[in-house]
C-alpha cells in the first residue's frame, strides 16, 4: 500500500506526509495519539485527512474528561514533503466526585464502586466497561435481561456526578431447551454436551460452555443461541447449529531445500453411523527429486462417548517406512481421553508396534504404555495470539508389557504466546530423556531423539545433530533432548504476516554433556498467508554457528505454524 501511495503521489506531483508530531501533550503517550490520528508516513498529504485526524484526537480527549481540550493541526513544508504538527492544549481534566446507584443490591453496588472509586478521573470508556460488567453480572446471576444506564451531571466546574439506574428484573429459569438446524446429526449428540438443563436458573457461563462443547464435537460449522421469553421468570433456550458435510477430503503439500517435497492426503467421515464416531485415513509422503524418502499411513477411529461414558476412545493403526533411518514399522495404539475442563485433559494409551530392518536387529517388538497430561489455554489452535500449551508425557516400554526392549521416556513440551501491538511473541521449549532398564542395555536406535530441520531447527539438515548414529543417512541421535524456538509474528496487512525466528537446541546421551558451546543456533525470517485453518508458511533459516562457506540456508514451505 505504501508503494501504491507513493506512485499515486508522484503521478499527481503532490507532497507526502514526512512526519507526524504532537506538542503540548502531557496526559497521554504521543504514540497513542498518533495511532488515533491514523496519518501514515509516506502517504499523500490531504487537508481533509488532517481535519479528520484533528477531530478524532479532540474527541478522544473529551471522552477522557478533557472537555476544554483544543487541537490545532499545522502543515509544515519539509522539502517537497509535509510535516504535520498537532499542537494540543489539554486543559484541566474533569473528575467523578460522586456516584449514585439505584435498583442494584448491595453486592452489585460495591462492584460498581470498586471500578470507579470516586474521586476518580472521568473516563467514558471506563463507564462503558462498568455497563458491560453489569450486563455480565446479570447473566451470571439469573437476570439475562438486566437493563442499566448512566447519566452524568455537573456538580461544579470539573466536578461530576454519575448516576446509574439498574433494572435487574425478576430471576429467570429455563423452561425448555430446543436444538434447531440439525438434519443428519442426532439430537442426542447435541444434548449430551449441554451443561445446562431445563429448570436450571439461567447462567451465561453454562450456556457458553455448552456452546463450546457442541462446537468441539467437530460436526458443526457454527453454533449460536437465542432466548425466547415465555413469562417474566421463564425463558426457552434455543441452540442453532449448522452442520458440516460428514465426508471430507483434504490435501496439503510442502517443500524444503535441498529439493525435498512433502505431500499429505486425508479422507474420512466425521459422523460415522450417525453417532459422532470418526474414521479418518491419512497418507504422508516425503520425497527427493530421485526417490521416495519417507512414507506414513494412518487409520484412526474415535468414539467420543465410549460405552456411554464421558471418555473418548481411539484406535490408531499405522504403517511407517523411512529410507534414511532404514526402518519399517507398523502397529496399533489404543487410547482413552478424559476431559476435565475446557483447557485440561488427561490421556492414557497402550501401544504395540513391530519394527523391521532396524540396525539393532532384524525385527523388534515394542510394547508401551503412555500417560499424558495436556493444558491448553491458547485462544486459537491454528494461529494463537495469547495463551499457553503444556504437555507432560511419560512412556513405559517393556516390563510387564513384554516386547523386545525395556525403556522409559519422558517429554515436556511448553509453548507460550503473547500479543504485542500487531505482533505476537511465540516461544516453545522441549525437553526429553530416554533410558533403558531391565533386560535392555541400550535404547533402540529408532526410539532415540532426532534433531535438525523443519519442526525443530530450521537452517540445519534434517536429523543432522547429536552424537554420531550408525545409520548411514542419519547424522546423529541422542537420548537427551533440548530444543527451543522463538518467533515474532507481525501482521503486515491482512492476510499477510511476517516472522523473525531464532531456533536452538542440543542432543546428547547424558544431561551433563549439555554445554553452551555445543548449543546449535539458527535464525531466519518468513512470510505467512493467513487462512481460516492456519497460515501458508514460507521460511528461510540459516545456521548462526559453525556455518560452512557457501551455506545459504534452507527454505521451507508448509501449511500451519511450526508451533
Amino acid at each position: 500500500m505504501h508503494v501504491l501511495a507513493l506512485c499515486v503521489a508522484l503521478f499527481l506531483n503532490g507532497p507526502l506526509i514526512r512526519d507526524v508530531r504532537f506538542e503540548g501533550v502531557r496526559a497521554f503517550n504521543a504514540t497513542l495519539l498518533s495511532r488515533i490520528a491514523n496519518l501514515r508516513k509516506g502517504t499523500p498529504y490531504r487537508p481533509a485527512l488532517v481535519r479528520g485526524a484533528t477531530h478524532r484526537v479532540e474527541e478522544f480527549y473529551r471522552k477522557k474528561g478533557f472537555f476544554r481540550a483544543r487541537v490545532l493541526a499545522q502543515a509544515e513544508p519539509v522539502g517537497r514533503d509535509i510535516r504535520i504538527v498537532f499542537r494540543v492544549s489539554e486543559g484541566p481534566r474533569a473528575r467523578i466526585d460522586s456516584v449514585e446507584i439505584t435498583g442494584a443490591d448491595p453486592a452489585l453496588k460495591r462492584q460498581i464502586l470498586r471500578k470507579l472509586s470516586p474521586p476518580s478521573p472521568y473516563d467514558e470508556d471506563l463507564l462503558g466497561t462498568v455497563l458491560q460488567d453489569l450486563i455480565r453480572w446479570g447473566g451470571e446471576h439469573g437476570h439475562p435481561f438486566l437493563e442499566a444506564r448512566y447519566r452524568v451531571d455537573t456538580l461544579a466546574p470539573l466536578s461530576l456526578l454519575v448516576s446509574f439506574e439498574v433494572d435487574t428484573g425478576p430471576p429467570v429459569r429455563i423452561r425448555l431447551i430446543r436444538v434447531e438446524g440439525n438434519r443428519s446429526v442426532r439430537l442426542l449428540i447435541v444434548t449430551r454436551e449441554l451443561v445446562v438443563k431445563p429448570g436450571d436458573p439461567y447462567r451465561t457461563s453454562k450456556v457458553i460452555e455448552s456452546l463450546r462443547r457442541i462446537y468441539a464435537t467437530g460436526l458443526f460449522s457454527s453454533v449460536r443461541y437465542d432466548l425466547e421469553p415465555v413469562s417474566d421468570s421463564l425463558v426457552d433456550l434455543i441452540f442453532w447449529v449448522r452442520e458440516l458435510p460428514p465426508r471430507f477430503v483434504e490435501f496439503g503439500a510442502g517443500y524444503q531445500t535441498p529439493n525435498y517435497f512433502q505431500l499429505r492426503l486425508s479422507a474420512g467421515h466425521i459422523n460415522l453411523f450417525n453417532n459422532a464416531q470418526r474414521l479418518e485415513g491419512e497418507l504422508r509422503l516425503f520425497a527427493s527429486l530421485t526417490a521416495l524418502r519417507r512414507q506414513r499411513f494412518d487409520l484412526r477411529y474415535s468414539e467420543p462417548y465410549l460405552l456411554g461414558f464421558p471418555l473418548e476412545g481411539r484406535a490408531h493403526l499405522f504403517y511407517f517406512a523411512d529410507r534414511d533411518q532404514e526402518v519399517r514399522e507398523y502397529g496399533l495404539n489404543l487410547q482413552l481421553t478424559k476431559v476435565f475442563s475446557p483447557s485440561f485433559r488427561l490421556l492414557g494409551a497402550v501401544g504395540w508396534k513391530q519394527v523391521f530392518g532396524s540396525p539393532d536387529s532384524a525385527t523388534q517388538v515394542i510394547n508401551a504404555g503412555v500417560i499424558q497430561g495436556i493444558q491448553d489455554t491458547r485462544d486459537n489452535v491454528f494461529a494463537p495470539s495469547r495463551g499457553t500449551f503444556f504437555s507432560a508425557r511419560l512412556d513405559q516400554a517393556g516390563g510387564i508389557l513384554g516386547g523386545s526392549s525395556d525403556f522409559t521416556r519422558w517429554v515436556l513440551d511448553f509453548s507460550q504466546y503473547h500479543s504485542w501491538g500487531k505482533g505476537v511473541w511465540a516461544f516453545r521449549i522441549r525437553i526429553g530423556a530416554i533410558w533403558p532398564y531391565g533386560r535392555s542395555r541400550s535404547v533402540p536406535l529408532q526410539e532415540r531423539f532426532l534433531l535438525g530441520g523443519e519442526g525443530s531447527l530450521r537452517g540445519y539438515d534434517r536429523n543432522s545433530l547429536g552424537p554420531p548414529d550408525p545409520r548411514p543417512n542419519i547424522g546423529g541421535s541422542g537420548t537427551h533432548l533440548l530444543n527451543f524456538n522463538l518467533e515474532l509474528r507481525y501482521r503486515i496487512r491482512r492476510p499477510w504476516e511476517a516472522a523473525l525466528f531464532l531456533d536452538g537446541g542440543d542432543l546428547q546421551n547424558r544431561f551433563e554433556d549439555f554445554r553452551p558451546e555445543n548449543l546449535a543456533l539458527s535464525g531466519g525470517l518468513g512470510i505467512r498467508y493467513l487462512t481460516p485453518v492456519g497460515p501458508v508458511r514460507l521460511d528461510w533459516g540459516i545456521k548462526l554457528k559453525d556455518r560452512r562457506s557457501g551455506d545459504r540456508g534452507r527454505i521451507y514451505l508448509a501449511i500451519g505454524h511450526m508451533f
